[in-house]
């Protein structure tokens, strides 16, 4: 398999980015639903909140580098047996998960910002700029808009992995295959 992707399938570059993002974004909502039940402003409570902003901002880099790695290979095409709208409903589903996965990080930055707490990286590495001023009013909107989107992500994943394994097991075609890391076949 090789770095960029092919007319069939997925490079390891974008198969490593896709799981990768997938396992920080699991991380991400599992500790996002912790958080939500926690109330208390107690150290370990903040160490959570800095581990999940942390993660957020590493989450915003590489889906920016996945969309250049993006836009500067090929995509793999879509099975001929897929009907015009298959088509189109993928290319918006897989777009707005994109979408999302670039808004709920700066809604995250937005609404940490707007409540007066800074974003650091991992350890203290790097402290990221507010992106607005102190704002309790916008504060308190940034938390519902990273909830709904959270949610909103959820579902689409939901969704996007049911078309995937559907695509498997009912339509037998490729397009899952072309996304899961595959051995190399032995030396003969």
């Amino acid at each position: 398999m090789g770095f960029k992707n092919t007319p069939t399938t997925y490079g390891s570059v974008a198969k490593t980015l896709h799981w990768l993002i997938f396992l920080l974004l699991s991380f991400q909502v599992t500790i996002g639903l912790l958080l939500n039940k926690l109330q208390e402003k107690a150290p370990a409570t903040l160490e959570i909140y800095n581990l999940h902003k942390a993660t957020g901002m590493l989450v915003l880099g590489l889906v920016i580098f996945r969309l250049a790695w993006r836009w500067n290979n090929i995509t793999p095409r879509l099975p001929d047996s897929l009907s015009a709208p298959e088509k189109k409903l993928s290319r918006l589903i897989q777009g707005a998960l994109y979408g999302l996965m670039f808004l709920i990080p700066l809604s995250g930055w937005t609404l940490s910002s707007a409540a007066g707490y800074p974003v650091d990286f991992y350890f203290g590495l790097i402290r990221f700029p507010a992106l607005v001023a102190k704002d309790k009013a916008l504060a308190d909107l940034a938390v519902e808009v990273h909830a709904y989107l959270g949610f909103l992500l959820i579902g689409l994943v939901f969704i996007h992995a049911a078309a995937a394994i559907k695509h498997h097991f009912v339509a037998k075609n490729d397009i899952l295959l072309s996304m899961v890391p595959r051995r190399s076949p032995p030396d003969a």
